[in-house]
């Protein structure tokens, strides 16, 4: 039987997934930086820039490592509400507290994660156990 706090976890880790995974192209087309510089003509030049314009493309390194991490918790929690794996639910909740812990240290670009790893972190929280029997 499937249950409604069931459908919220999968709903909310699935988001979660979905964040992390438009974290990549979005270093590389929206505008995280923004400046001005004026003449003394009186003319203001106002700027922007992607994070991988400012700071190259190592940027994208961690932010697949988010990706990574919040897939591999999904994968874990789906286990372990449709199979009742209890591997699936360890690895999905230590997926989701590995996420949380990378998106704290990583300070400025972990803040872009952090969303994602509260929503995780709720559906590791929310996803029941199915009857358990190990896979």
């Amino acid at each position: 039987m499937r249950s409604a706090q069931g459908w919220w976890a999968f709903g909310l880790a699935s988001v979660g997934v979905l964040w992390t995974a438009a974290l990549i192209p979005g270093a590389f087309f929206f505008p995280a930086y923004g400046g001005e510089s004026g003449s003394s003509s009186g003319f203001t030049t106002h700027t922007t820039d992607t994070l991988v314009g400012v700071d190259g493309t190592w940027v994208v390194a961690p932010l697949a490592l988010f990706l990574l991490l919040s897939l591999v918790a999904w994968a874990g929690l789906h286990a372990s509400c449709a199979w009742g794996s209890r591997r699936g639910r360890k690895a999905g909740t230590i997926a989701a507290g590995l996420l949380a812990a990378a998106a704290v240290l990583t300070f400025s670009l972990g803040f872009l994660a952090l969303p994602a790893a509260v929503l995780i972190s709720v559906a590791a929280g929310l996803t029941p156990a199915a009857q358990a029997r190990e896979m």
